[in-house]
């Protein structure tokens, strides 16, 4: 006996490429997921870095998908991890910070770099897994 099969590509393209469809759905809610990772794993001094972290639908090449980040300028340098520089004023002739319950004043500052903290790639590894 044989059987006959027809599929409905527009029906199956709606599924796929609707920015309300469950394809779309489902990728925002594995969007949000990796987002609450992301901000547990984000270290925290204020707050203000995990605090900036969301989740945005993205079309990737005509399908729904989810991005996941922040705008917090340093956030990269955090992710990634800083290589040692030297630290110069923009618009006054000193720095001036506290160090050891001093306050200091300095033309320069060579600070040794950062350790990064991949925090938003462990928060996907760890979705995913």
């Amino acid at each position: 006996m044989a059987a006959t099969v027809q599929l409905n590509l527009g029906a199956i393209q709606s599924l796929l490429n609707s920015p309300q469809g469950p394809v779309a759905r489902d990728m925002m809610r594995r969007g949000r997921k990796v987002e609450a990772l992301a901000k547990r794993l984000a270290p925290v001094d204020t707050g203000r870095l995990a605090g900036s972290i969301t989740t945005t639908p993205i079309n990737v090449n005509g399908k729904p998908g989810a991005a996941i980040g922040t705008n917090v300028e340093y956030a990269l340098a955090v992710h990634n991890g800083t290589r040692p520089h030297t630290i110069q004023p923009k618009r006054a002739q000193v720095l001036r910070f506290k160090a050891g319950g001093s306050v200091v004043f300095t033309s320069k500052v060579n600070h040794p770099g950062t350790s990064a903290d991949p925090f938003l790639e462990d928060a996907l590894v760890a979705a995913a897994g």
